[in-house]
């Protein structure tokens, strides 16, 4: 769906419900072949679509060394990843990057 509508706004299930996160509340963008996304389940983080377009302007003036930064971000709730899966970017979470979206971390 993404290589069609190249962005897309996505509501799933939680991986571990709570009392008003039983989902999660996900924005994506397909950008030069990879995907940019933020999300929130509890805490709402209302600006999850611009918090992808942050990350994709960074990424159009850093070039690959934009994953790094997105990486050291604390606070937020960043990823970015190619099609096949493999993660690049994961915001606070330096361990993840090169694991696919499948793999336990």
């Amino acid at each position: 769906m993404l290589d069609s509508h190249r962005s897309l706004r996505l509501r799933y299930p939680s991986a571990e419900p709570r009392p008003g996160g039983e989902y999660v509340r996900a924005y994506l963008q397909l950008h030069d072949g990879y995907v940019f996304a933020s999300g929130h389940e509890i805490t709402p983080e209302s600006r999850i679509q611009s918090l992808v377009d942050e990350s994709v302007r960074l990424y159009d003036l850093e070039g690959d060394a934009a994953f790094y930064m997105i990486t050291m971000m604390d606070g937020t709730n960043h990823i970015v990843f190619e099609q096949d899966n493999t993660i690049l970017a994961f915001a606070g979470l330096p361990q993840a990057v090169g694991f696919n979206l499948g793999d336990e971390l």
